[in-house]
């Protein structure tokens, strides 16, 4: 964080944060708060399939309160750790079981993120046909990231159907929520581009924020703080595009995620608890 604020613009930075309208930002935090109930739900379904009935309302407070720990935990592996812990102990089900769960959750999230990327790319070949040295067409570039994810795809269905013994219908069900609730904040992402003004450019900003969301999840930083940014403050000068205003719109949205985030606080110091005894 300190070196990016060291390089871009500040003066414009800031400039593009104050005209950020208030509803662009009530709107983004209404969609943001909608997905992580979708994903909550992903993880409850996931338990439900190994045999750990977990009470829907219970869980959801478990999940907000993991949220707020994942505010200042490393890539959120510790509030998925926690409510793993929790969950284990309470329904005495195998840790196996329970890491499965867990796994095959966040792997889902990476996937839709991937195919939204994927996706992208596709529609904004014209714009990286340039990066790439060599005489390249764009169909040829586009079957070629196509049939490498198809590949990457077979193999990592096979690869969690063996670690986890989840089939194809838990794995596509999972695919199914995921790329509800990721598209819950593509759409988020895409509102606070539009109110920031950063007209011209959607889909490399969008494309920018698959791949800092990828990013984001992977244990370098606490929270992904600075991880996103420096995707973006990168990722804007490769593709030519507003440095400044990727940077305010990265930070945009960790304010958005980290307030609904932040709800959970409330459950850090009145803990989650049930009525009955969970199986």
């Amino acid at each position: 964080m300190y070196f990016v604020f060291n390089t871009i613009n500040t003066g414009n930075f800031f400039e593009y944060l104050s005209s950020l309208p208030l509803v662009a930002l009530c709107a983004a935090l209404l969609l943001v708060f909608g997905s992580k109930y979708i994903a909550h739900f992903r993880l409850l379904t996931l338990f439900r399939f190994v045999g750990a009935e977990v009470p829907p309302g219970y869980h959801w407070k478990l999940y907000l309160q993991g949220m707020f720990y994942n505010l200042f935990l490393p890539g959120g592996i510790g509030g998925d750790a926690y409510k793993g812990y929790t969950i284990q102990k309470q329904t005495k089900k195998s840790i196996k079981s329970i890491v499965g769960c867990l796994l095959i959750d966040r792997i889902g999230g990476l996937y839709a993120l991937g195919l939204f990327g994927l996706i992208f790319f596709i529609l904004n070949s014209s714009q990286f046909i340039n990066l790439i040295p060599g005489q390249l067409s764009e169909i040829c570039l586009n079957a070629t990231i196509v049939t490498l994810w198809i590949i990457s795809s077979i193999i990592a269905y096979y690869l969690v159907k063996k670690s986890t013994n989840f089939n194809l219908k838990t794995q596509i069900i999972t695919l199914g929520y995921s790329l509800l609730l990721q598209g819950l904040q593509i759409l988020a992402a895409w509102i606070l581009i539009e109110a920031l003004k950063l007209t011209g450019n959607t889909l490399s900003y969008l494309f920018l924020f698959i791949i800092s969301s990828v990013v984001s999840v992977l244990p370098i930083t606490l929270g992904g703080i600075g991880a996103r940014e420096v995707t973006f403050f990168y990722g804007a000068q490769f593709l030519g595009i507003e440095i400044d205003g990727s940077v305010a719109l990265s930070i945009s949205f960790f304010a958005v995620n980290a307030l609904v985030s932040f709800i959970g606080i409330y459950f850090h110091f009145k803990k989650p608890k049930v009525t009955k005894a969970l199986s």
